[in-house]
């Protein structure tokens, strides 16, 4: 689950904040960027990949950090 409703400390809710804002804002501006690059032209999408998985990689961290926390029973 994205989010959790049993977020247990604030620590965990802003890592899991930080990782949806960052992962969610480098999705946003690749969008913006490549329907500027539709009428502009000269932006390679080989720069633009890397932005684009790094921000999925922003949201997997702060959830592996919120299961690695998670106790098990």
């Amino acid at each position: 689950m994205l989010l959790r409703r049993d977020l247990s400390t604030t620590g965990d809710l802003l890592r899991t904040g930080g990782a949806l804002a960052a992962g969610l804002s480098l999705a946003v501006s690749l969008l913006i960027v490549l329907v500027a690059n539709e009428y502009a032209g000269g932006i390679q999408l080989l720069v633009l990949g890397p932005v684009f998985f790094g921000g999925l990689g922003c949201l997997l961290a702060g959830q592996v950090m919120l299961w690695r926390k998670r106790p098990r029973s």
